[in-house]
């Protein structure tokens, strides 16, 4: 009797080992999972953020970005912790690569911010004659809506391009605000093969004012080489990314949003397209010859640079 007494407690003891190793094994699952899964939510997360931040900043290059570039940001990916980047861009002055732009992404599985996205921030000139990129100082080429009356506008349209045709030996940037919308096969008429076409501005709503705020927001298209030349197949890749722009990141009643509205709609082909002007690049005696354009409503200089021997212009 006395033996099975202590077989019994033997066996109770083994079976509350047992239960002990069980519960723990157990709960080091558990945690192992719950951990695991915690890892691999924060991990998806991080990626579908990073995503995100890496899109705005394409579609921006590709819709909002006049004749300037801000690199997608490369930098290390960081799945749990983030990562946080600042990239300048550059924009393309008849061959010459001038600093313009800059912006800082940050991202973490939390979210991500896009700041400083190279929608050329502006600072203007103590007499408001002028607009400056804050991060370069480079001056910013300005366009002008011919539909809004003069005291609806924050500036009045000026003529410069007579004043930069005057600079010897510089290649100059000038964005070109014609009289009435343009079609492209009309642009590419209008304009001498010597100067080069960087950037077309679309004919925005009516009430767009391109100067009202500090981001400008004009929406237009990179031409595809040195001669501005758009294809049709480059045209319908660009209007895919508008629909993109316009699903994952235009916020109603926004100017961006209104002249994205406006090109999907109105634009949907490269021969209904109409545009309020281009940004041309070029030596500044080629440039000369569009003083006299009579399509010309104004004409705003941006970034000028002083050619060099080593250096030949595109144009």
């Amino acid at each position: 009797m006395e033996n099975l007494d202590q077989d019994f407690k033997k066996l109770a003891r083994k079976t509350k080992r047992r239960r002990w190793l069980l519960t723990f094994l157990l709960v080091l699952v558990t945690v192992f999972v719950l951990v695991g899964g915690g890892l691999l939510f924060v991990q998806r997360r991080t990626e579908k953020n990073l995503s995100r931040l890496r899109l705005e900043l394409i579609l921006k290059n590709t819709l909002l970005s006049p004749n300037y570039r801000i690199p997608v940001m490369g930098g290390s990916y960081q799945p749990l912790t983030g990562d946080a980047e600042t990239v300048t861009g550059s924009k393309n002055i008849d061959g010459y690569l001038v600093k313009f732009g800059e912006a800082y992404g940050s991202y973490n599985w939390r979210g991500y911010e896009v700041s400083r996205s190279g929608l050329a921030m502006l600072s203007a000139s103590p007499n408001y004659e002028a607009t400056f990129d804050s991060y370069s100082g480079e001056k910013i080429p300005q366009f002008y809506n011919v539909k809004l009356r003069a005291a609806k506008t924050n500036f009045s349209p000026t003529q410069q391009l007579s004043q930069l045709a005057t600079m010897e030996n510089y290649v100059g940037e000038v964005a070109l605000t014609f009289d009435q919308d343009y079609s492209y096969a009309q642009i590419q008429q209008m304009l001498p093969e010597n100067v080069m076409i960087n950037w077309y501005w679309f004919t925005p709503v009516d009430n767009f004012d391109p100067n009202a705020n500090d981001t400008q927001d004009v929406v237009g298209i990179q031409g595809e080489d040195a001669n501005g030349s758009i294809s049709e197949k480059y045209y319908g890749e660009y209007l895919k990314a508008v629909k993109s722009y316009q699903e994952n990141f235009a916020l109603a009643g926004t100017p961006i949003a209104e002249n994205t509205a406006k090109i999907s709609t109105e634009y949907a082909s490269l021969t209904s397209a109409r545009f309020a002007g281009v940004i041309v690049t070029g030596k500044t005696e080629n440039l000369a010859q569009l003083v006299q354009a009579d399509w010309l409503f104004a004409s705003s200089v941006g970034s000028t640079v002083e050619r060099v021997p080593y250096l030949t212009p595109t144009k």
